[in-house]
């Protein structure tokens, strides 16, 4: 079966110098997956979201939690959609990271053409 052409596929990768068991980080990518989805208008099936934590991040000269998400889709994103995710994201990790805060997450959203993604032994 494959994804038709025209979904968005999105995907959420998750850096963070948190420490975090693996239950959390599993938390943590079901409630981005479920976010993405929504936000975008998509069935979970086709969204993919990975959850990288204890990582050295540094950010304005201080070692606290901190957390980078990168979120790109072909299609699906634009301004209202990415403060929308910004916000639910923001607050997903809040609650599962000890001593995050919403002033050190930061988030990049990227529109990707479908030839410059692939899957399933090619490209779309």
């Amino acid at each position: 079966m494959g994804i038709p052409v025209g979904n968005s596929l999105p995907y959420a990768q998750i850096l963070t110098n948190a420490p975090l068991d693996e239950s959390k980080k599993a938390d943590i990518c079901k409630a981005v997956s479920r976010i993405l989805g929504q936000c975008i208008g998509k069935p979970e099936d086709y969204v993919m979201v990975s959850c990288q934590s204890a990582t050295m991040c540094m950010a304005g000269d201080a070692t606290a939690p901190a957390a980078f998400v990168t979120v790109k889709s072909i299609g699906g994103l634009n301004p209202r959609v990415n403060a929308r995710i910004s916000e639910q994201i923001g607050n997903a990790l809040i609650a599962q990271c000890s001593g995050l805060t919403g002033e050190r997450i930061y988030m990049t959203f990227t529109n990707e053409q479908g030839s410059n993604w692939g899957w399933n032994l090619a490209t779309f």
